[in-house]
């Protein structure tokens, strides 16, 4: 079951995300595209000393917020699942 849906392409989705947490913001965030954007989004969402998962795999670099790690003392772990063939 889904309890809310969000675009991601909303300037205001962070904002969002936050106000659905009650200002707290997630404890957990997993990032499954492959996307950038997607993983400095889920960042910026995420709670004070929150968790971060990347488990999308992208064929190029993708750039994110050192700022947010730092500030937020976040932990960033990837995951391997599957190849990238598969």
């Amino acid at each position: 079951y889904v309890d809310e849906v969000f675009d991601g392409k909303d300037p205001e989705i962070v904002q969002k995300l936050l106000a659905a947490t009650g200002g707290v913001g997630f404890d957990h965030f997993i990032e499954c595209t492959g996307n950038g954007i997607a993983l400095k989004v889920g960042m910026a969402a995420c709670k004070m000393r929150g968790k971060v998962g990347v488990v999308g795999v992208s064929p190029v670099d993708v750039q994110f917020s050192i700022i947010l790690i730092i500030t937020k003392r976040l932990t960033v772990k990837g995951y391997l699942g599957y190849s990238v063939a598969e």
